[in-house]
């Protein structure tokens, strides 16, 4: 399975294994942020050649979804993961990514799509440029 953003993409294999290349400027590659802003000005980070997306589960993915800037992951068991951009909360409107004093505009890292999706069990997802759709 292949999906694909505005400059970047994503490969599932046959393992359940994401692999992602292109732009990683917003987090849509999943690599990671430690020394990087979550709030604008962001800084040009590229993969050249694929790189593994460290999804934190032990369940195969077995779909792949991406929107313009941000991308998400569904598990065999149901879960969601996302990572990217998030500037209209199309990863979380958690309240520490809507704070107005603190907001979170980059997800660097895959992270679980909690609030309300705990607890369901989620069969399918679209994204465009600001926004997610799920189905459960």
């Amino acid at each position: 399975m292949i999906a694909t953003g505005v400059d970047h993409l994503l490969a599932l294999d046959k393992d359940g294994k994401v692999w992602a290349m292109g732009n990683d400027t917003f987090g849509q590659c999943g690599q990671g942020g430690d020394s990087r802003s979550s709030v604008a000005p962001f800084f040009e980070v590229r993969h050249a050649k694929p790189v593994k997306v460290p999804i934190p589960t032990a369940q195969k993915v077995v779909k792949i979804v991406s929107g313009f800037r941000h991308c998400l992951a569904i598990t065999a068991d149901g879960k969601l993961f996302g990572w990217g951009f998030n500037s209209m909360m199309q990863l979380s409107n958690a309240a520490d990514y809507i704070d107005p004093e603190n907001s979170k505009q980059a997800i660097f890292n895959p992270a679980p799509i909690l609030g309300p999706l705990d607890k369901k069990f989620v069969t399918d997802a679209a994204a465009g440029e600001e926004h997610t759709v799920v189905v459960c």
